[in-house]
């Protein structure tokens, strides 16, 4: 089996102490971001309560989190999660990180391995402010968490990257045997996710694109400035993709 620090974390985790839990993450974190060609962000335990409060609210408690406005670091509230859940939050939050760094300009190049609509993307990224507060003004936030464009296509992307990664390091049938209940795990995030949504939206009698609409058609001065001069490639990688979409469906049933 090829080792590196997703292995590391998935086999030796319970047996880990924090320091070592976060060395691995961190690890992790510098794995990824390599590949998306970014600034790996720092990680660290502990709550930035400014943020929290700004950003999150009190009503909604994530186990990791990445702003913006604290763009060097990836913050992590609980490491006593399962495994999967830390790997999850480090690919999650990373990925929030490189959205910023790809709408900022500090990368030109965005590789998705999913689709995503891009014209709504930008104007999503755009008017953040404007949806996001009439979210919040509605007390909509768990549906904004699921389905906001850059929510939507990053849950997508972490269970595909958790899929690839194991994919890299099976050598032998035995390897295939022991990450198989991994695999299992990983398409819960995608999975869960467009469910979440959905049930969201009932319970609340609108859709997500109806609050959006709501939003961009009231005043609001606050945009963010977006470049949009960097190349999006979309299906990185389409027979992984398709492979993930079966593996999905399977998982549905």
């Amino acid at each position: 089996m090829v080792k590196n620090a997703f292995i590391d974390i998935i086999f030796g985790w319970e047996r880990m102490t924090t320091s070592q839990k976060v060395e691995r993450l961190q690890a992790l974190e510098n794995m990824i971001a390599r590949f998306q060609n970014r600034k790996a962000r720092r990680i660290i335990i502990k709550k930035n309560n400014k943020f929290v409060k700004k950003h999150i609210g009190e009503y909604r408690d994530p186990s990791a989190y990445y702003i913006r406005e604290d763009k060097d670091y990836i913050y992590i509230h609980n490491i006593d999660v399962m495994k999967i859940e830390a790997i999850k939050n480090i690919i999650h939050e990373g990925f929030h990180a490189y959205i910023h760094d790809f709408v900022t300009g500090a990368v030109s190049g965005l590789k998705l391995y999913s689709q995503m609509n891009l014209e709504k993307f930008y104007i999503e990224e755009e008017q953040l402010p404007a949806i996001r507060n009439e979210f919040e003004s509605r007390r909509m936030m768990p549906l904004f968490d699921s389905y906001y464009i850059e929510e939507r296509v990053n849950y997508q992307e972490d269970t595909i990257y958790m899929i690839k990664m194991i994919l890299d390091a099976i050598e032998t049938p035995y390897d295939a045997e022991c990450l198989s209940n991994t695999l299992i795990l990983a398409l819960d995030y995608a999975y869960e996710n467009e469910k979440r949504g959905k049930t969201y939206e009932s319970r609340y009698g609108v859709s997500y694109d109806d609050v959006v609409i709501d939003a961009l058609n009231k005043d609001c001065e606050e945009t963010y400035q977006v470049n949009k001069n960097g190349k999006i490639i979309q299906m990185h990688e389409p027979e992984l993709m398709r492979f993930v979409e079966r593996a999905l469906r399977y998982y549905g049933e």
